[in-house]
Order: structure tokens, then sequence, then C-alpha cells
């Protein structure tokens, strides 16, 4: 929902009413599926002791048997080899922490290596038996490596190997044909295939020992040249899987019809949204998400049967990790926070959502008598306010372009997405939008969004002209107060009033309490005070909202995920020029 500063909210900023304490919580419970991570933990471990025993001098007793049976060259390049497990394993293990499937076979084979290599290096059986030992770990615990990578991606990573093998030991070749004047040995055609092969078998040009600077480049270009191409193919091999498609038709069908029988809230509208992907639970349920790096974000609770809320929390939970995408819920409510801890969730305040009890509500008496004379005041400068049913006509949609336009210029920033809308005239066309108008000219509007199965009124954009006639905005939501209620409607919600009454009492979590220090310090970036004085003018119900998200380190990621997705860019060029003003 649009949150426009009042042209005289700033009047009203100073001491915001303290909201009702939500604060109370049950324990949380947290899955650190510990049935991937201690492999992962081990395996990073295997992965130092690996290159410890590639530095250190082996037992001479042990040396002195393996003279016998292997040459001293097998015995130098098995130590080099396990180092490069070592170093291969530290990384590995990483992906083993995301549970990746790619991660768990690529350290299966790296660990069936290096046994033989610990053993030919100096006969190392201890390093062999732990790395026999996390073997059968990693066995017994295999199911537990679900997350996919992109298939794409593993395709276009197996494909940039084999590209680069091919490419590298042709310029090897072509290299040390050409150039063999640079080194102490003359290479045909053969010989110079020949010394590439060993290079990348013995990790050493010993047979071509370079005798220019020139050489010595072209020898170590070889090495820099595979490990670009091997770093490329790793990077696409642990790549979570993209989000490439938009929603299919069918899928939005879906979803609209799941939506129009259960949504029940003021965000339900945000699913329908073109920038959402779809995941269905087996027992009906929609949840509405974007996916941002290696983060999907839910718009809200799911949306479907009440008996389902829990299993389709967390099957979208177990959805994402095997998609290696950190999950993450968006302004829900706290009537599920207790199926969200369940599903290993960690949950946080965020906002309060404002709701005018329409049934209640009156402009008469005493708390009343600041909004009496705003309507008289209006109808005698020939100011009104006018519903526009949809379809809009296209005059219509024009002239709301301009303020819409002027009020982009004025806020000094762009159209939004994902927790609202975003001023499109399909989007727009087929919602009933209030006005404030004085003879052609339009001074504010405000569109209505269905809740569906909620008999609540709420609106999405909020939009006004900088020179509007004071009091504009309290007049447009006055009338939008008398015509919902006229129409029967219970509720209307104002929407969120971010940071607003979270983290206000000592005892509430220490993260609420910074967000609290936002609200009060960064008042200056964005009137966070004053919108909510704004919104309490009207004696509204609040409601806490809470974000929710996997693990106790995924808050910055799922945060910075939400940003995105709000700001409408794609990419992180797009989200920093959007920060200075830039248009959608």
């Amino acid at each position: 929902m649009d949150t426009p500063l009042p042209n005289d909210a700033e009047q009203n900023s100073e001491n915001p009413p303290s909201l009702a304490d939500y604060s109370s919580r049950t324990p949380r419970r947290i899955n650190p599926i510990w049935g991937a991570r201690l492999p992962a933990i081990l395996v990073f471990f295997t992965g130092l002791v690996n290159i410890w025993s590639a530095i250190t001098p082996a037992l001479s007793g042990r040396l002195a048997w393996l003279d016998l049976v292997l040459p001293f060259d097998a015995r130098k390049h098995g130590a080099f080899t396990a180092a490069l497990l070592g170093f291969a394993l530290l990384l590995l293990a990483q992906s083993l922490w995301r549970r990746k499937q790619v991660a768990w076979a690529l350290t299966l084979a790296s660990l069936l290596v290096s046994i033989p290599i610990h053993l030919f290096k100096g006969f190392d059986w201890e390093e062999a038996i732990v790395a026999l030992a996390i073997i059968s770990i990693l066995w017994l615990t295999r199911r537990n490596f679900v997350a996919r990578s992109d298939a794409p991606s593993l395709k276009q990573g197996v494909s940039a190997l084999v590209f680069a093998f091919i490419a590298t030991l042709g310029y090897g070749t072509a290299g040390f044909y050409l150039l063999d004047e640079q080194f102490s040995v003359n290479f045909d055609l053969i010989s110079s295939l020949r010394q590439t092969l060993l290079m990348f078998t013995e990790f050493s040009p010993a047979q071509s020992q370079p005798i220019t600077h020139h050489g010595a480049w072209f020898a170590d270009s070889i090495y820099g040249i595979a490990l670009c191409s091997f770093t490329y193919a790793a990077w696409m091999f642990a790549r979570p899987v993209l989000n490439r498609q938009p929603a299919t038709t069918t899928e939005y069908e879906k979803a609209h019809e799941i939506v129009q029988a259960n949504g029940a809230t003021a965000f339900a509208f945000c699913a329908l949204l073109p920038d959402k992907r779809y995941w269905f639970s087996d027992g009906g349920s929609v949840v509405a998400y974007a996916v941002v790096g290696r983060v999907a974000v839910a718009m809200g609770d799911p949306i479907g049967p009440t008996n389902d809320q829990s299993a389709a929390i967390l099957g979208f939970t177990k959805f994402c990790h095997s998609n290696d995408w950190r999950p993450g819920f968006y302004e829900v409510y706290d009537q599920n926070l207790a199926a969200h801890r369940a599903a290993g969730l960690q949950t946080l305040r965020i906002a309060h959502e404002a709701v005018v009890d329409l049934r209640n509500w009156s402009t008469a008496g005493k708390s009343g008598k600041d909004f009496r004379a705003i309507p008289n005041s209006f109808a005698k400068s020939g100011v009104v306010a006018r519903m526009h049913e949809a379809p809009l006509s296209d005059e219509l949609l024009a002239k709301l372009r301009e303020v819409s336009d002027e009020w982009l210029v004025h806020m000094n920033g762009s159209e939004k997405a994902f927790s609202l809308g975003w001023f499109d005239e399909d989007l727009l066309r087929d919602h009933p939008v209030m006005t404030v108008e004085e003879g052609d000219t339009i001074w504010a509007f405000a569109n209505l969004v269905p809740c569906f199965q909620l008999n609540e009124c709420t609106i999405d954009l909020m939009r006004r002209r900088q020179d509007c006639p004071r009091n504009t905005m309290e007049f447009l939501f006055l009338s939008l107060f008398e015509w919902s209620k006229s129409r029967g409607y219970d509720t209307f919600n104002l929407g969120p009033s971010p940071f607003a009454g979270v983290g206000e009492h000592d005892e509430d979590p220490a993260i609420e309490r910074a967000l609290n220090g936002i609200y009060e310090h960064m008042n200056r970036f964005y009137n966070f005070k004053g919108l909510h004085a704004f919104k309490q003018k009207f004696r509204p119900i609040w409601r806490p909202l809470y974000l929710t998200w996997d693990g106790k380190g995924g808050l910055p990621l799922v945060a910075a995920a939400i940003i995105r997705a709000d700001s409408g860019q794609d990419g992180w060029f797009d989200f920093v020029m959007s920060l200075r003003g830039g248009k959608k």
C-alpha cells in the first residue's frame, strides 16, 4: 500500500501514541538440520587435515617401506594432490552446509580419491581411515542432501569444463610447439601435447624448465586459465535453482481460484500481482512468492483452508530447501506464528497494521470534532470526493497518471512492487477509484482492492498532488470510510505502519529494540512517525505483523531480498539506481 506523507502530517507527528504490547512469545524451536550440517563440519576439518598432512613430512619408517614399491615422484605428487583435495573439501563443505546434492557427490568422489593418495604419499593410514569414516557418514546421511542445483547451470558448468580442457590443451600444445626456444627442451607436436598433459597430471613443469621470463609466464598462464575455468564451473555447479520463467496462465488461474475462495487479508490481492510465482500445497493452499538471489520471499501467510496452514508453511519451507533457497514470509499475522516456528523459522515483529472499525466509526462526539469541519470546508470550496466504479475510462486513467507521476517526483522515488501495487493502467482499470476533485482537477486518489472473503475494505495506491489543499488526505479517507460503511463493510484497512510499536519495551528482543531505534532516529529519511501519527488520528485497531525466516543468520539476506523485491528491480544495479530516484 502506498504511504504518502499527508501535507499536514508533520504537525501531528509529536508523541505518537504507544501501541498495545504484543510481545508475548512462545519458545522458538530451531531446526538446525544437523543431518547435513554435521557432515559439512566434519568435511571442513577433513580438508584441513588433508592440507596439514600434505605439508608435514611423512614418518621415515614408512617412507623406507614405500621406496621399495613406489617411485619418489609418485609420493611427491601424491602430497600435492592431497593438498588440492584438501582445498576442494574446504570449498565443498560450504555447499554441503546448504545440503547441495552435487556437493555431496563431489565430496564423496574427493574422499574416495584421497584414500589411495594418503597411502601413496606416506602410508598415512590414519588420514585414510578418517576419509573412510566421513564417507560412511555421508552415505548414511545422503537423504538429507536435497538441495538441487540449477539444471541449466549444471549443464553450462559441465560444458565449460569440457571446453576449458580442450581449449587449454590446445593452448598448451600450440604454446610449447611455437615457443620451444623459451624452454630447455625442443618440442614437436607430440611432445608438446604430452608436456601439456603432464602439467595437469604431475602439477609440475619439470620436463620443460623455462629459460626465459616469457617461457615462465607461459607455463604459469596454463594453470591460470585452468584455475579460472574450474572456478567458473564450480560456481555454476553451486548455483541455486534460478527463477527464470513467470507463472504460467494455468498456475495463475489456479491461484486466482484459491485466493478468491480463501483470501481473508488486506494482502491477499498482492498474491495476484504479476510479479509472483506460485507454490501449491496438497491441501489446497497457495503461496505467492518471489525469488531474489537465494531467497524465496512469500507474500504473507499461505492462502487456503485454515486447517492446511501448518502443512503449507512446512511444505513451502521444504520446497525452498530443495531448490537451495532460503525461505522467508513477509507480513504474516500472529495467529500463525506457532506454525512458522514449528517449521523451524525465526519470527520478528516488524510493523502494526491499522484497521478502522467501521461499525463503531463516527465523527460525532468529542473524539470526532477534528474531522467534522473537514467535509464542510471542502464542500464550501467546491472540492468533492467521487467514487469511480470499474472499469475506469482512458480519460480518467490519464488524469490519474498525471497525479501519480507528480507524486513520484515529489517523493523522489520509483514505483514499488511485491507487497503493493504500482501504477499500471491494465491493473488499475479494474479497480474502483475514489478521487478528490475540484472542477477538472484531480487533487488526490486512492484505488480500492479486494479482500475477498474478509468483509474489509482496503486501498493500494494512494497519491496526491504537491499543491493540494490542506487536509486533502484526511478528506479522502473520511469519504472512503463513509462509502465503505454505506456498502456494509465491517472494517477499513489503512495498511501497515512500519516499525511503529516495535521494540518499545525492555523485555522485547534485542533485534526489535534495534528496529525501534530505526523508527526513532531515521525519520529524516522516511517519515515513519508522521505516517503513524496520520493513521492514529482515525483511532484504528492495531494488529501486529511479522517477518519469519530460516536460520539465525538469514535475517540480513531475507531483509535485503524483501527490499529488492519491494523496489521492483531485478538486479542490484537497477536497485541502486532506483534509490537515486530512477523510475521503474
